[in-house]
């Protein structure tokens, strides 16, 4: 009983820091410049009241110094806020570039798929190298569709970038299991941000536990896909019948046309990082799910498959 509370309590203290970690940051940001600011008046006051003469305030200020557990407090405090704050800048100046990026590789998937023939430039596996070529950064494995047939989810080989060779990776799932299963059923985002806890891989030697939960997001389309309604979504992942990953953590979206509601399949995305997205990549890979979808359903306009097919890879 204790150990089922503990595990409980964990899973909502980790769902509680990821909904909160954009916040959290903002504060850590504000602090860290508060204090580089309190700490750079504090330097040019004294060092204008010593211009000045006002010997008062500069024996006032000196004497903070003489207190040693508030002068070292002052030094590591300063440290830690110069610390931050470089790492900040050092992550927002690669996001300019992953933004661009995201920018560029839709607009070469959009103009592929208006040609007057209605038959597109790309093949679907073409398709996920574009879209994986987006995700990068963060560490991305391989994009994949699972497609649905008779009730059962299965990933064709051809359609996973880059190639994937082990068996656990193309285990059917039935519509309603596991993680991708149930995002085929209820046409919600589940992302996975990590398998185990507290490391990001089973350890023989150090205590790690199977963490099978997921984040669910609703999703709706004003102008663009926006995410809603986030919850955890607990013990929703399967394990492979060899007892082995092939990620870190992964994100599954619906292959549904914006404007439809039949489900066509699941796009996945898996990492070999932990914790690799935040809403906004999400959001990213939700978008790609849904113009895939469009493509389909145009392809088989064309092509006259039946709408339970995906347009077979080149």
């Amino acid at each position: 009983m204790a150990i089922r509370v503990a595990k409980s309590a964990v899973v909502i203290a980790y769902f509680f820091y990821w909904d909160w970690r954009a916040r959290l940051r903002h504060y850590l940001k504000v602090g860290a410049i508060g204090i580089l600011a309190l700490s750079g008046a504090l330097l040019l006051l004294e060092v204008l009241f010593e211009i000045a003469g006002r010997e008062r305030i500069t024996v006032v200020l000196s004497g903070l110094d003489r207190h040693t557990g508030l002068r070292y407090s002052g030094i590591v405090l300063f440290v830690l806020a110069s610390f931050y704050i470089l790492f900040h800048h050092l992550t927002e100046l690669r996001k300019p570039s992953y933004e661009y990026a995201f920018i560029k590789r839709l607009c070469r998937y959009l103009e592929s798929h208006h040609l007057d023939s209605g038959i597109p430039l790309l093949s679907v596996k073409e398709v996920l190298e574009l879209f994986h070529s987006v995700f990068s950064r963060v560490g991305i494995a391989h994009v994949s569709i699972a497609r649905e047939k008779n009730g059962w989810l299965t990933i064709d080989p051809r359609e996973v970038f880059p190639e994937e060779r082990a068996a656990e990776y193309f285990e059917r799932l039935k519509v309603g299991q596991g993680v991708a299963g149930l995002v085929a059923s209820d046409k919600k985002v589940r992302y996975v941000p990590r398998l185990f806890f507290p490391l990001g891989k089973k350890r023989r030697m150090l205590p790690t536990m199977l963490f099978p939960h997921a984040i669910r997001f609703g999703w709706e389309v004003e102008t663009v896909p926006e995410l809603i309604n986030e919850e955890p979504d607990l013990d929703v992942v399967t394990r492979p019948k060899t007892g082995n990953f092939a990620f870190d953590s992964f994100l599954s979206v619906p292959l549904r046309p914006i404007r439809g509601e039949q489900c066509l399949g699941v796009l996945n995305f898996d990492f070999r990082r932990v914790n690799p997205l935040d809403k906004v990549d999400i959001q990213m890979a939700l978008i790609f799910g849904l113009l895939l979808a469009e493509e389909i359903i145009a392809s088989q306009r064309v092509t006259g498959e039946p709408p339970s097919n995906l347009p077979a890879s080149n």
